[in-house]
């Protein structure tokens, strides 16, 4: 063992020594833990670069290390301390707390240096991979997405496909049916019958256009960006029923609306096309009911809020709750309209990720 005598001559090599080591930790801490003073060993561990000065030791500790240093300060025996780093790592450091005059002198060491550098590497490496792993998550979570954006397209395609086969396959046969009596009558010149021809190849012909400006305003829905704006519902409902105020009166349908405090934040001509296609749906199928009535509401449901339209008409069956919402699909073809109204406005909802039901 070195004797005193030969420390004492060699204190100030063996200070500076101490003071420049970049593995070993010496801390001066007051009574209460506060940093008196430290070596650059103890900031090269540690990663920090800032003044410590009479900054508290336990507020450099992981949170959860801090009553295991406060309850074991006093014991001789090495703690194991766990100092957070600036990059969300952590390092351990073996310290031992000697009591002096101003408080305590911590010496502190790393238990194995190699192990130490080889589990913050993995740490880092671990690190790295949860952030790639959350990476690859927000890259599924959207390819999800698209994935169900494309089925939509696809059934949105599937029904086109059939809107062409047959329902513009109709207003076709009718003309060229009716241009084969056309040519009949015209040897026969019978006059009434050919205008009875004409008046078949005319509305074939209007049903067909109907069909044709009907599907281009479909597959408008969503193709234009708008400029998204932030609208009260209640003003939404009162300028749609101004509108309509005429289809209204001249079918005395009354309309009653409850609380609509809520706001929209979107196109505002979209929450139009919404209100007008409802009410005008229940105007339309209002039946012969003598005193026809519309009601307007909304209801908070846990985080959503739930618009509804009610009326006293004829009512869907609960077989056709779903088919109302196809393109083209109507439950009376003698009724007026397309049958677009409720499949354009089932397509503005899933824009705005909403859901709508019969």
């Amino acid at each position: 063992m070195i004797n005193m005598s030969t420390l004492t001559d060699n204190l100030d090599v063996i200070a500076t020594q101490l003071d420049e080591s970049r593995q070993m930790a010496l801390v001066a801490l007051t009574g209460d833990t506060r940093i008196i003073d430290y070596n650059s060993g103890f900031a090269n561990l540690i990663e920090r670069s800032d003044n410590l000065k009479d900054v508290d030791l336990k507020t450099l500790l992981l949170p959860e290390n801090r009553a295991a240093f406060d309850n074991n300060l006093d014991k001789r025996s090495p703690l194991q301390l766990n100092f957070s780093l600036s990059d969300n790592n952590s390092l351990d450091l073996r310290c031992t707390f000697h009591p002096n005059r101003t408080g305590y002198l911590m010496f502190g060491e790393q238990p194995i240096l190699a192990d130490s550098q080889v589990m913050r590497t993995l740490s880092k490496l671990n690190n790295e991979l949860a952030g790639l792993t959350r990476e690859q998550n927000r890259n599924n979570r959207a390819l999800k997405v698209l994935q169900l954006q494309l089925q939509k397209k696809n059934e949105e395609l599937e029904q086109f496909v059939h809107i062409v086969s047959h329902d513009l396959k109709s207003p076709l046969v009718t003309v060229k049916s009716a241009a084969g009596m056309l040519r009949q009558d015209i040897q026969d010149s019978d006059q009434q019958r050919i205008n009875e021809d004409l008046n078949y190849i005319d509305k074939a012909a209007d049903k067909m256009q109907q069909l044709l400006d009907a599907l281009l305003q479909y597959s408008r829905i969503g193709g234009i960006d708008t400029r998204a704006q932030t609208l009260s519902a209640d003003q939404q409902v009162q300028d749609c029923l101004a509108t309509l105020a005429g289809i209204l009166q001249q079918h005395q349908v009354q309309v009653s609306t409850g609380n609509l405090p809520h706001q929209l934040h979107g196109d505002p001509l979209h929450f139009g096309q919404i209100w007008q296609n409802l009410i005008e749906n229940a105007v339309k199928y209002r039946g012969d009911q003598p005193q026809p009535h519309i009601e307007i509401g909304a209801m908070q449901k846990g985080q959503e809020v739930v618009f509804c339209i009610r009326d006293n008409g004829m009512g869907i069956a609960p077989e056709h709750k779903e088919r109302i919402f196809n393109l083209f699909s109507q439950l009376n073809p003698g009724s007026d309209g397309s049958g677009l109204g409720l499949a354009l406005v089932k397509k503005i909802v899933s824009i705005y990720q909403g859901r709508i039901w019969g």
